[in-house]
């Protein structure tokens, strides 16, 4: 597997380079150029290629010249002296979704707005306007405006009438980045979503924010991003407001005896890496005729999954992709995060009704970037780094109830700091702080790396040395299709 791993990784690394070499001939149309910014941060997002930026995509969408046009389909008063939250696309489950609307809620004295710059799927406003808020929502697709330089040019108008501008983006948003690359001088804040992947607009010269230490520490040593220019803010969470739990349970269909795992994140999260997953942790715990599993995310096909499916009947229930309740929370005994991808969001809102969490996190020093963590939660309350170790306390958890007790209590206190007034002053104190001078906001220095992590991030979530985006891209001709196809299939077998 390993060998398969380190394979994946140098063809996406060739791929990249080939992808490169296009970039002068893509020079006189900015349209086209544009695409294939995005469609290199694409392929570099979803197949690592042993670096975490890619200099040359940020020196071509920083030097873009942009011609005055004409006047864009988006009304720039709906966000006049309102933080402008852009977001590439809005899910119905997703951390990055709820941190936004969260984020509205929590700070209620400013006054917001949001763009979605590509939304493809489904939408409800509700997943990002808190109820009751008169917060405007503009979805650029839904106005017409669909080509990348269109994007850029109602970006750019909307970005001069905001007072603040936080980018909350895809790893290959090149319309969005090409924007605050265009607007030096406005006060931008990226956040760090994604921060165990390669993601367009480490050069720009903006606040980056963090969700935790180590991506950090990612940033600056594999980024190039210097120190000065990252800040740590608390993923938010909003304190749950706990339904009785026995009708919780009931509306689940679980009995008194019963002890219920949960565990929710997107089923990408779930897929084996390297030989390890989830389902001989499952497997042991459901060995007890008590334990009933929960999954929200994967379906009753998910490869670690549809075992359990198999053996256990209905005491595994797979909902798939669902916007997790009230009664899941309160109804569940035991969380069990995802693995060998952490929900860190998923993580906390379990923690914050006070259900204790397990978390399968082997080989930290290496893989740590991975998992779920907060600055603020001790890895000691809920992490261990061996399957004897998830074992052993997935079993004292389910039979002894007095250990559930005092886990729920020391796991509760811990979330404090991610709940609305310190998340607050969090968000005050980072946003107060001025941005650094954007000369020295980036190093374009970007080591391309071959270690453990970089060879389980090329295969996490994915199935190894297959590019379905390869497949279809208006950035690329069908003559060049071709080409990397062909490049793919030689480096795939070792040629």
């Amino acid at each position: 597997m390993q060998d398969s791993l380190a394979r994946r990784l140098n063809v996406a690394r060739r791929i990249q380079t080939e992808l490169l070499t296009l970039v002068p001939k893509r020079q006189g149309s900015t349209e086209r150029l544009l695409d294939l910014c995005e469609f290199t941060g694409r392929l570099a997002w979803r197949n690592h290629t042993g670096s975490y930026a890619i200099p040359e995509i940020e020196s071509v969408l920083r030097d873009l010249e942009w011609p005055s046009r004409a006047e864009p389909k988006v009304n720039p008063r709906l966000v006049e002296n309102r933080t402008l939250h852009v977001l590439t696309e809005s899910y119905a489950v997703g951390g990055h979704t709820r941190m936004v609307q969260r984020w509205i809620t929590h700070a209620n004295q400013d006054r917001h707005a949001v763009v979605l710059v590509r939304q493809q799927g489904p939408l409800q406003p509700s997943w990002l306007i808190p109820e009751g808020s008169k917060t405007p929502l503009i979805d650029l697709c839904a106005l017409g405006i669909v080509n990348s330089t269109d994007r850029v040019d109602a970006l750019l108008k909307l970005f001069d009438a905001a007072r603040r501008i936080v980018l909350h983006i895809h790893p290959d948003d090149a319309c969005s980045v090409a924007a605050a690359y265009q607007r030096p001088g406005l006060d931008i804040r990226l956040i760090n979503h994604a921060d165990h992947v390669a993601w367009l607009g480490a050069g720009l010269p903006v606040s980056h924010i963090h969700l935790r230490p180590g991506g950090v520490n990612l940033s600056v040593e594999r980024r190039g991003i210097d120190r000065t220019a990252c800040e740590i803010l608390p993923i938010p969470i909003t304190q749950p407001v706990a339904p009785p739990r026995k009708p919780a349970r009931e509306q689940l269909g679980l009995r008194d005896q019963d002890v219920a795992i949960l565990t929710i994140a997107r089923p990408q999260k779930y897929l084996p890496i390297d030989g390890r997953s989830l389902l001989e942790l499952f497997q042991q715990a459901l060995a007890r005729p008590e334990v009933r599993l929960i999954a929200i995310g994967p379906d009753a096909r998910h490869p670690v999954f549809a075992p359990l499916v198999a053996r256990y009947g209905d005491r595994v229930q797979t909902l798939g992709i669902i916007p997790a309740t009230q009664a899941h929370w309160v109804a569940a005994d035991i969380y069990v995060d995802s693995f060998p991808f952490g929900s860190a969001t998923s993580l906390l809102e379990s923690a914050a009704v006070g259900t204790p969490v397990v978390s399968y996190q082997p080989d930290y020093r290496t893989l740590g970037i991975l998992y779920a963590d907060s600055a603020c939660l001790p890895r000691s309350s809920y992490a261990v780094e061996t399957l004897e170790a998830g074992h052993t306390l997935l079993e004292q958890l389910i039979t002894q109830p007095g250990l559930r007790q005092q886990r729920s209590q020391e796991i509760k206190s811990g979330v404090q700091p991610h709940l609305a007034a310190s998340f607050q002053t969090a968000l005050t104190n980072v946003m107060d702080r001025p941005r650094p001078v954007p000369s020295s906001a980036w190093r374009g220095e970007i080591p391309s790396l071959n270690g453990p992590l970089d060879r389980v991030i090329s295969g996490l979530g994915m199935n190894p040395l297959y590019y379905q985006s390869l497949d279809a891209s208006r950035a690329l001709s069908l003559r060049e299709q071709l080409k990397l196809r062909a490049l793919r299939l030689r480096y795939s077998l070792g040629l």
